[in-house]
């Protein structure tokens, strides 16, 4: 009777348990715990005389209202020095967990998420649909909504490197962001989220980066989203970055 009972009430709580913590209706907000799919339709990376063509299905699942799991599953086409190739490129697994959520919050932020980000060395380095190497990417993120339609997002990634060849350099990075998100009618925003990228090592100078979005939500679950990404000083990583996706947010 009592094992019937647990069964029961665990059932009756399922519903409960995986509903997300959602914080925003177009899902910008990097502390939201919550299921979702991603299809990035075309990824354009510039960098020096190459040219990278991808496309990435990315999907979370909330498990519980703090906890989520998700699989990055990039397909790259790279043009290096004429020479074209196609193949998967770096697999990102990641998870995150809520650690602090107020509906009406009376400190200075909303919401602290954090969660690790595990880099598979899947691509190919050499035919240019990989880095190379295998990266451990921990981060925290904080929420706060200065006003109903604007939101800011400060994130602090680590990442280190889990696996290498003999010739490649050690990471040991941190990457500081402050995403802004602005609503707009008709449910469109903009989001803002200039990045500064300190290297530990000193094999690289700093680089200071600025990413930019501007996205449209069609009805509760499906939207469009258009970034574009440059380096603005320092060693760049890449010249450029533009994504076109397409998500869909379950409810």
């Amino acid at each position: 009777m009592r094992t019937g009972f647990r069964f029961i009430l665990l059932v009756s709580t399922l519903p409960a348990l995986i509903l997300a913590q959602v914080r925003t209706e177009n899902g910008s907000d990097p502390t939201e715990i919550r299921t979702r799919l991603d299809m990035q339709l075309l990824r354009l990376t510039g960098w020096g005389s190459s040219d990278f063509l991808g496309t990435t299905v990315s999907g979370e699942y909330a498990f519980t209202r703090r906890f989520s799991a998700g699989l990055d599953l990039p397909l790259v086409y790279a043009n290096v020095s004429g020479v074209a190739e196609t193949g998967i490129g770096d697999i990102r697994i990641k998870t995150a967990f809520n650690f602090i959520y107020e509906n009406e919050p009376d400190g200075f932020f909303e919401a602290l998420s954090g969660g690790i980000n595990l880099y598979l060395n899947t691509g190919d380095a050499e035919r240019g649909t990989g880095i190379g190497q295998s990266f451990l990417a921990p981060f925290l993120a904080l929420s706060y909504a200065l006003a109903e339609e604007l939101r800011f997002a400060p994130v602090v990634r680590q990442y280190f490197t889990l696996s290498k060849k003999p010739a490649d350099a050690d990471v040991k990075e941190i990457h500081l962001q402050i995403e802004s998100i602005a609503m707009f009618s008709e449910m469109i925003w903009i989001k803002v989220m200039p990045e500064a990228v300190i290297d530990f090592t000193g094999y690289r100078i700093p680089t200071y980066n600025l990413h930019s979005g501007l996205g449209k939500m069609f009805d509760s679950n499906w939207g469009l989203l258009a970034e574009f990404s440059t380096n603005l000083a320092g060693n760049p990583r890449v010249d450029y970055t533009s994504n076109l996706t397409l998500q869909y947010l379950f409810e």
